[in-house]
């Protein structure tokens, strides 16, 4: 049951962050899986970055409506401008828009809804092959 999730950070002057990022997936029946993200190269979240992530839950997330982005506000510049998350799996994907900062001054913890991503003719969506990051459980 593998899962991707993909975080893309802001191009806005210090937009990236070396924090610990936090990542609670609220599955079909609203339990809580949570995943710990450490940056331990130093810029996985960097201004721009697309990163993606693998996942590896103990059990099928089914219909994922409601997810949680935080982060320890640690490393020397924590504060992080979130653009968007995609959580992908088998050809579904979840999209997560935010544009918005995560830091201390404003809050630690975003819950971001659901918001359908259009699959048009117009649509690009990158599929990212497997991840040389360790996977995450």
């Amino acid at each position: 049951m593998g899962y991707y999730v993909d975080f893309k950070t802001g191009t806005v002057k210090d937009s990236g962050t070396d924090a610990t990022v936090t990542l609670v997936i609220q599955d079909e029946q609203n339990k809580p899986h949570r995943f710990e993200i450490s940056d331990t190269n130093g810029n996985c979240f960097e201004s721009g970055s697309y990163t993606s992530f693998s996942l590896h839950p103990a059990n099928d997330l089914g219909n994922i409506n409601t997810i949680n982005v935080s982060h320890d506000n640690t490393g020397t510049n924590p504060g992080w401008y979130l653009e968007f998350v995609i959580i992908r799996k088998d050809g579904e994907y979840w999209s997560f828009p935010y544009s918005g900062w995560i830091s201390q001054n404003t809050s630690l913890s975003i819950s971001l809804e659901k918001f359908p991503l259009p699959l048009s003719s117009n649509t690009i969506i990158k599929e990212i092959p497997k991840p040389k990051e360790e996977g995450l459980s």
